[in-house]
């Protein structure tokens, strides 16, 4: 009998994680046979279950010599386990969907602690990876995990003013509180820009029948000073123009939702008040810009 047969190596296979929160952790004495891959544990730590993986609690000493002497299984420090075995664990969607909201939570919490540690690769993985707990804006936790650069930093008032109390997108309040500048680091954003400009159009346009609410985010927004960084981006300015998000008042006197050709600025309200909803508010001459009405005004518009 050889001693990969013995039964006298305790696992460490993290959490039960259909059943059980993380802070009951599933220990067994086994014997090695079966497994293509060991690990052994200097720390108990949360790991995920890995196909033909088995982790080893190998704090104890004694075990680790034991371990290493005999080439049974390989001991990382802290750092290889996350690089190797818990961050590409993030690519696994199968395993995802099957382990609990806190199970995840400890997983991701383990990756941010050593953020700053880790080498570029493992980083970048690390900001691709929807890891972090995500919650609405009114306060209720959501089940989902995001990309950071997905979410805002709720204390960023003229980005919050955009957002619906019931959107998902910004992390959890212990996430946040510990870890902001990691967060901020993976992309979370701060600032408003281009991409985030035609989002929050989007969103705008898809609630259009959330009038006052809608009507009063899409103000914010026509209203901001955004950083538009390199963009005169084709798609991105025909998005802005095509889609039905800007908040006019109809020729009845009705407030609704129309695309940039459908309408124009207040300061032309004498010009085509009588033809063409306009908006309600003043807009900068870089929104103008953007929404294509620093040109001329076709003549059959006014003559209709």
């Amino acid at each position: 009998m050889t001693l990969c047969e013995w039964s006298i190596f305790n696992s460490c296979q993290s959490f039960c994680p259909t059943l059980t929160p993380y802070r009951v952790l599933r220990q067994t004495w086994i014997s090695l046979e079966g497994y293509n891959k060991l690990v052994g544990l200097r720390e108990i730590s949360p790991v995920p279950d890995i196909g033909d993986v088995i982790f080893l609690d190998a704090k104890n000493d004694e075990t680790m010599r034991v371990l290493s002497y005999f080439r049974l299984a390989e001991c990382p420090s802290s750092l290889e386990l996350l690089e190797r075995f818990i961050i590409p664990f993030w690519d696994d969607e199968k395993m995802l969907r099957i382990w609990t909201s806190s199970g995840k939570e400890k997983l991701t919490e383990s990756i941010l602690r050593d953020y700053y540690r880790l080498n570029s690769d493992s980083r970048r993985k690390v900001s691709a990876s929807a890891m972090v707990p995500v919650k609405r804006f009114d306060g209720e936790k959501a089940v989902k995990f995001s990309v950071a650069k997905s979410l805002i930093n709720p204390a960023e008032k003229e980005l919050r003013e955009l957002y619906f109390e019931d959107e998902e997108a910004c992390p959890v309040d212990w996430i946040l509180e510990k870890y902001d500048g990691v967060l901020i680091n993976c992309g979370l954003r701060t600032s408003l820009d281009s991409d985030h400009v035609v989002e929050r159009a989007k969103c705008f346009a898809q609630r259009s029948s959330e009038i006052q609410d809608t009507l009063k985010r899409a103000r914010k927004l026509l209203q901001s000073s955004p950083s538009w960084k390199e963009i005169s981006n084709d798609h991105q300015m025909s998005t802005l123009r095509e889609l039905r998000w800007l908040p006019v008042t109809d020729l009845d006197g009705s407030c609704t939702f129309k695309n940039a050709k459908e309408c124009r600025g207040l300061d032309e309200k004498s010009l085509v008040g009588y033809v063409l909803p306009v908006l309600g508010f003043e807009i900068s001459l870089d929104w103008r810009k953007r929404l294509g009405w620093s040109h001329l005004i076709p003549c059959d518009t006014l003559l209709v």
